[in-house]
C-alpha cells in the first residue's frame, strides 16, 4: 500500500472516532513521514589500509571490517538526498 493510501486508511479511521477536530489533526501529524539526510561514508582503515563505504543517516565513526580497529571516522562523505520514513 502506498504512503498515501496508508494516510487516508488512518484519517479515515480516524473520521470514524468521536474526537475533537483539533486531536484529530494532531493524531494525523503525528503519523506524517519524517525526512532524514543519508550519507555515503568512504572510510579506510589506518592499521590495515582496508577501504570501504557504507550508507549512514549521519556522519559517524565505524569499525573496520577486516581488522576490527574501532572508531574510524570517514575520510570522505557524500550526500546521498533525503529519504522519507514512516
Amino acid at each position: 500500500m502506498s504512503p498515501e493510501g496508508r494516510n487516508a486508511a488512518r484519517r479515515k479511521r480516524l473520521n470514524s472516532i468521536c474526537i475533537s477536530r483539533r486531536d484529530r489533526r494532531r493524531i494525523i501529524m503525528y503519523f506524517k513521514r519524517r525526512r532524514i539526510i543519508m550519507y555515503l561514508n568512504h572510510y579506510r582503515c589506518p592499521e590495515c589500509d582496508t577501504e570501504w563505504d557504507d550508507e549512514w543517516d549521519c556522519m559517524c565513526d565505524d569499525e573496520c571490517p577486516e581488522c576490527g580497529l574501532k572508531n574510524i571516522s570517514p575520510f570522505e562523505s557524500e550526500d546521498l538526498g533525503s529519504e522519507y520514513i514512516y
